[in-house]
């Protein structure tokens, strides 16, 4: 392995190769480009679509019924991308100091 100060290791738990940070990178990048085509979603897609933890989602979903979802089956929640927006428009501030 070259001696890279820029490149550190990341160690993925199901890939016996080290990737490097541009290979983690990359891979984010593609994942959320394909995240941003989607109209459904899982648990990880739509936390990772509205930028917060899985458990910020299922909480909106299942406690403050604020997220409107299906449960399909056994494997989790899933979210309509619609929805997902509406949460977000639903939870704008406006700022009064400015009226």
């Amino acid at each position: 392995m070259e001696n890279d100060k820029k490149t550190s290791l990341i160690f993925d738990p199901d890939d016996s190769r080290p990737k490097t940070v541009s290979d983690s990178i990359f891979d984010n990048r593609i994942s959320l480009d394909l995240i941003l085509k989607l109209s459904i979603f899982n648990e990880r897609e739509a936390a990772m679509y509205l930028r917060t933890g899985i458990e910020t989602i299922r909480y909106h979903a299942l406690r403050s019924r604020k997220l409107k979802y299906a449960r399909i089956s056994k494997n989790g929640l899933v979210f309509r991308k619609q929805d997902l927006d509406e949460l977000i428009d639903n939870s704008v501030i406006e700022n009064h100091r400015d009226s």
